[in-house]
């Protein structure tokens, strides 16, 4: 009967649901945790002193304490807390700068699109092809032997927001690291920088497109169609 009623009346059921949050975090927050752990320590006769500045944390446990930190920022992201969120992000960037999660953490919550390409581009040249998974805390062989293609994903976000900026510059160069993703995921996109002017970035592409896929029937269509309007031979 209760959760009917809730479902009938959403706004008092969110009503209630913020005031419980607040209250649990009045009585269950990280400084209530640490406040009882200082006072366990009394009572053995050793003092943590809660007011004193943070110690920098050793190099051995910074690769666990950026995971840690990288899960609390998605937390604080979720739940509507942007200045949490970055501060964990940038806590791990000024441990590892090229860390993706912290990077496309921070691009995500960058309000401005060139700033967020800025994060963007950094991912693309701060990755490897591909991540080795690292074997820890969590299970992570369901992802494949190969590890995650950071840089692709990375890459198709400074391709989508360079377009739409009109930065066919920075666009060219995106999707020219990105021609052997699969076979037609350049041809939107170099029909896209023909239809701005852009031919020498768009011939580029096609380019390395047909290097990976020479047999394509579109790509191939497509440099048949230019070459007959005298595009890339000019």
């Amino acid at each position: 009967a209760q959760a009917r009623a809730m479902l009938a009346q959403p706004e008092a059921a969110r009503r209630i649901g913020r005031s419980g949050r607040q209250a649990l975090l009045r009585s269950h927050s990280w400084q209530h945790w640490w406040e009882r752990v200082a006072g366990q320590l009394e009572t053995r006769g050793k003092h943590l002193d809660l007011a004193a500045p943070p110690r920098e944390a050793l190099a051995g446990h910074r690769p666990s304490l950026a995971m840690a930190m990288t899960g609390l920022a998605h937390l604080h992201e979720g739940q509507g807390q942007p200045a949490e969120a970055d501060a964990y992000f940038q806590q791990v960037l000024s441990w590892y700068p090229g860390d993706y999660a912290a990077l496309a953490g921070m691009a995500r919550r960058s309000p401005d699109p060139r700033t967020r390409q800025s994060y963007w581009r950094r991912a693309v040249q701060d990755q490897p092809a591909r991540h080795q998974l690292w074997h820890g805390l969590f299970p992570t062989r369901v992802l494949g032997p190969s590890g995650t293609a950071f840089r692709d994903e990375a890459g198709i976000q400074l391709l989508l927001g360079a377009m739409n900026l009109g930065d066919y510059a920075t666009a060219a160069d995106a999707l020219y690291g990105l021609a052997g993703l699969n076979s037609r995921f350049a041809l939107p996109f170099i029909r896209q920088l023909l239809r701005v002017g852009e031919v020498a970035s768009a011939a580029r592409c096609l380019t390395a497109a047909l290097g990976f896929w020479p047999d394509d029937v579109h790509l191939l269509g497509l440099q048949a169609t230019w070459s007959a309007e005298a595009g890339p031979g000019q």
